[in-house]
């Protein structure tokens, strides 16, 4: 089974192309598939009954009719029969009276025959329409419940995997997955896979009725099923090739998508509208060829089958023509096969449009379960660590730590931090300070050495309850649209409107907050598009704060407010630090010269520790980086909290 994703991390890693898929067979989708429908089996077979009495209704049609044509309409027929019918419709007094009545009577009992047989006829479409309503509403109804359910397991699996997959995937090609794939299993299972059903059913029964009715036509009219399953055969694996290039490159105009919209204001800045215009032109096109190759396919098929029904048409006219002229069948023989041969031929013709369904169905499941295939190594044990009190130890012991495959980030790292401390990480870009953050909440594992937080291994912890004691707040901070409350809460019912008030007033972000009539009830847009980032800032902040957290992370938080509301913050920081554990990685040192212990890493390093006034007299690296920002602040490029070291 090939991976959906890669390996760890996405540093360095292009995203999975999909390649590499439909190694398995169809039957195995559609196996994994019918266990969605198994809570509504009960439903589902009320279908398929309905379908099979629908079938049986069609299968009763033209037995009607040659019932009507030979019981009703032609009975009696020949030259003698004939001759009497004319002079009785010429001159009846000229016939003997015993003839006469024997005419009437018959003719009248044919009426009545007829009559009787059109009741029946149509009482049957009237019937064939009610069960057919009902099929629908109750397919349809079923159909829809299981693409909730289906939507809800990607969703939910989703929550549970690695951030290495999603390093790995983007954004538009998992929801192509929960949308359009959903979207294409749910027209395979109501179009296709229940139908199916009973068009078996029912071409046993015409097979059967045709055979009954005459053996000898029925194998001659045989003669093109092989025909017909060798072409069924051939197109079935083009139309399988051409749906896994259409759902391939759907998802990679959806991701394309999401990225570019995403980073729309990246894309005004740096004027690349008509290069990402020429781009998305490109994959754009690949949509449009894949799609012509499926419809070409589509399109030749048809008529092919056309053709075979045509040929199969005549041979009945000439075989069954014959036999007919011999007396060897009648004429509701050879109409209700006209009948039968169009039933039996309308469901083939339609295959074509029933592989376009049923391909796309297997294509985009076999996307959907590569995705549920993919299994999360970072899960809480079957005895997991529920601490029944918190105390915000974390202890790094030897850690090695590498996203890539001997490409290590963290080399060997030691340090511990006591409860209430608060330790500040600085280093170049790429040092390794961000993936400390990490492997604190465990969004990775280690490969060597171990994080403790409380003096248990992060492995052994009950995930949920390691995460719930940690609060991180980074430099990207992410806003989801609906009210500041919501997003201070994060679903948090516990939380009340009280503690969230109190924490915005600690992190100053009340001063904003209240400034709308709505208050804390105002509407925040997609990502707090209305919001500045500072203001965003001060919101994660106190989302924080709100959550009261036994470990608070604070991952360059501060790098991308401005000069008031850094000052704002500073007296926050202060209050949000006090009674607990803080790791703090900086980029403006001065924000961190309060720090009971300042980490300096290099190239995944520790190679200097201590409070700022001591780091500053050894004169090592941190001295350094203190001092650049200091001088460039002299020469008045910049203050030196705003230079990165």
């Amino acid at each position: 089974m090939p991976h959906f994703g890669g390996g760890h991390g996405g540093h360095g890693h292009g995203f999975h192309d999909e390649k590499d898929l439909g190694r398995m067979y169809d039957i195995k989708y559609l196996r994994r598939l019918w266990r969605y429908a198994i809570p509504y089996r009960k439903l589902l077979l009320f279908v398929i009954v309905l379908l099979l009495l629908m079938a049986c209704i069609d299968l009763a049609l033209p037995i009607m009719q040659k019932f009507a044509m030979d019981g009703a309409i032609a009975t009696g027929s020949g030259p003698e029969y004939d001759n009497l019918v004319r002079t009785y419709k010429e001159d009846p007094d000229s016939l003997d009276p015993v003839v006469k009545e024997r005419i009437e009577t018959e003719r009248s009992g044919r009426l009545n025959l007829l009559y009787i047989i059109a009741m029946i006829f149509f009482g049957s479409i009237v019937v064939q329409i009610v069960f057919r309503v009902v099929s629908l509403l109750t397919l349809e109804y079923a159909g829809q419940n299981i693409m909730l359910d289906l939507r809800m397991h990607i969703f939910r699996h989703l929550g549970k995997l690695n951030l290495t997959f999603f390093d790995n995937n983007p954004t538009g090609r998992l929801v192509t997955r929960a949308t359009n794939d959903v979207q294409a299993v749910y027209e395979a299972f109501n179009a296709v896979v229940v139908q199916s059903a009973a068009d078996v059913f029912r071409f046993i029964g015409i097979a059967a009725a045709m055979l009954i009715l005459s053996w000898e036509l029925t194998l001659v009219l045989f003669t093109t099923v092989p025909v017909i399953i060798i072409i069924s055969l051939i197109f079935r694996s083009l139309h399988r090739k051409a749906f896994r290039q259409v759902r391939k490159t759907l998802a990679r105009i959806n991701a394309f998508l999401a990225e570019n919209l995403s980073g729309i204001r990246v894309v005004k800045m740096f004027r690349r509208e008509n290069e990402n215009l020429g781009r998305f032109d490109g994959i754009n096109g690949k949509y449009y060829n894949a799609n012509i190759s499926q419809l070409i396919i589509s399109s030749v098929f048809q008529p092919i089958m056309s053709l075979i029904r045509v040929t199969a048409m005549g041979l009945l006219i000439w075989y069954g023509g014959g036999q007919f002229v011999q007396g060897k069948i009648d004429r509701g023989t050879l109409i209700a096969f006209i009948w039968y041969i169009e039933m039996f031929y309308g469901p083939i013709i339609d295959l074509s449009a029933k592989y376009n369904i049923l391909q796309s169905a297997i294509a985009a499941g076999e996307r959907i379960f590569i995705l549920l295939d993919e299994k999360s190594t970072i899960t809480s044990p079957k005895d997991p660590y529920v601490p029944a009190t918190f105390h915000g130890k974390v202890e790094f012991n030897n850690v090695t730590f590498e996203y890539k495959p001997d490409e290590p980030v963290l080399r060997d790292l030691s340090f511990t931090i006591e409860p209430g401390q608060t330790y500040a990480v600085v280093g170049a870009t790429g040092a390794g300070k961000t993936t400390i953050t990490n492997l604190v909440c465990r969004f990775y594992d280690v490969q060597k050495g171990a994080v403790l937080v409380d003096g248990v291994d992060v492995k052994e912890w009950d995930l949920r309850e390691l995460r719930r004691r940690v609060a991180t707040v980074m430099q990207d901070v992410f806003i989801f649209s609906g009210t500041i409350t919501d997003n201070i809460r994060m679903g948090e019912k516990s939380i009340a409107v009280e503690t969230v008030m109190e924490a915005a007033a600690v992190t100053k972000a009340n001063e904003f907050i209240e400034q709308s009539p709505e208050a804390y009830e105002q509407t925040v847009y997609e990502r707090g598009a209305n919001f500045s980032t500072g203001q965003r800032q001060l919101l994660a902040f106190t989302r924080a704060l709100a959550f009261d957290p036994g470990v608070l992370v604070l991952d360059e938080a501060t790098a991308n407010i401005d000069t008031r509301t850094e000052q704002l913050i500073q007296d926050a920081l202060e209050k949000l630090t006090t009674g607990r554990t803080s790791i703090i990685v900086a980029h403006r040192l001065s924000t961190i010269r309060k720090a009971d212990c300042i980490l300096v890493l290099s190239q995944g390093k520790l190679v200097e520790s201590g409070p700022h006034d001591e780091l500053l007299r050894k004169k090592g690296l941190y001295y350094k980086l203190y001092h650049l920002q200091f001088d460039s602040s002299a020469s008045g490029s910049s203050r030196p909290q705003d230079r990165q070291p």
